[in-house]
């Protein structure tokens, strides 16, 4: 295949997003897709605007119909494995090698499970991340919210704005006595044995034995870049890609949009990541700056 314009690392909100932006601008645009999705587990996909509540796989179809409209925009279904070369001459390995002016890795990051018994099989089901996207379907429910660094400490009363019944967890995490008397809600600093789930509940076992029965647990896990990623040699900020305010990595040539680069992680706003850097890389291809 000829070179070019654009090879765009993932066909999720952000990738597809910038695949529209940047066929409407005519450039020559591949979009790969292979690689393990991070809402793989989800039923819906909400917070949306005119696509609230829709599944996944069904968002992503209605995606490809619209990018159909735009010859100069392909999909490879297939993992992206290799990224080598410079500015105007990357090679994209996945199966055959593409070459391609420039990058944009729309890839997301990985969620680490912790080493908590249960929590693997339930993520997704009723452990959760984003009240903005789970919070309206489970509204007055019973929460929990698992948090054991300050930040996330101090930006638990968030979760009352869906349900009354809201329990903060540190599993260890000592709360400092000024945050405690602020929080306004029961906290349990005890460490969690494991987690175990029936279709009424989830029962949240101690290591000192006592439970906790929560219908959703809240928490955001550990996060780690996706092996392309790590193997490329970005400069990274903690598990994500550092890019600059035109959304460039440390290699020229190589942007980065949605999860990725930012801990604000929804749908929503990965599109609007994935529009902006496509803006930026058309910008650069066509006058140079």
């Amino acid at each position: 295949m000829d070179r070019i314009d654009v090879a765009i690392i993932g066909g999720g909100p952000a990738g597809l997003s910038a695949a529209l932006q940047l066929g409407r601008a005519r450039k020559r645009v591949v979009v790969f897709d292979g690689a393990p999705r991070r809402n793989q587990k989800a039923h819906h996909m909400n917070g949306f605007v005119s696509r609230d509540h829709i599944v996944p796989d069904d968002f992503r179809a209605a995606a490809r119909i619209d990018l159909a409209r735009y010859p100069n925009v392909a999909f490879h279904d297939v993992p992206v494995t290799r990224i080598d070369g410079a500015i105007d001459a990357f090679e994209v390995a996945a199966g055959d090698v593409l070459r391609a002016r420039r990058v944009l890795l729309a890839v997301g990051v990985r969620d680490v499970m912790p080493p908590i018994e249960g929590f693997a099989a339930l993520w997704g089901e009723r452990i959760v991340t984003c009240p903005y996207c789970h919070g309206w379907e489970i509204q007055d429910q019973r929460f929990a919210v698992l948090a054991d660094d300050m930040r996330v400490i101090e930006h638990a009363p968030i979760f009352t704005g869906w349900s009354s019944d809201v329990h903060l967890l540190t599993n260890g995490f000592t709360v400092p006595a000024d945050v405690r008397a602020k929080l306004r809600m029961p906290i349990d600093e005890r460490p969690i044995a494991r987690l175990d789930a029936d279709a009424e509940a989830m029962t949240i076992v101690f290591a000192d034995g006592g439970t906790l029965v929560r219908d959703v647990l809240f928490t955001r896990p550990p996060q780690e870049p996706v092996a392309l990623v790590q193997a490329m040699g970005l400069e990274l900020d903690g598990p994500l890609v550092k890019v600059d305010g035109q959304q460039r990595t440390s290699i020229p040539g190589i942007y980065a949009s949605g999860d990725s680069q930012t801990m604000m992680q929804s749908a929503i706003l990965a599109a609007a990541s994935g529009a902006l850097a496509a803006v930026n890389l058309n910008r650069e291809l066509t006058i140079g700056h």
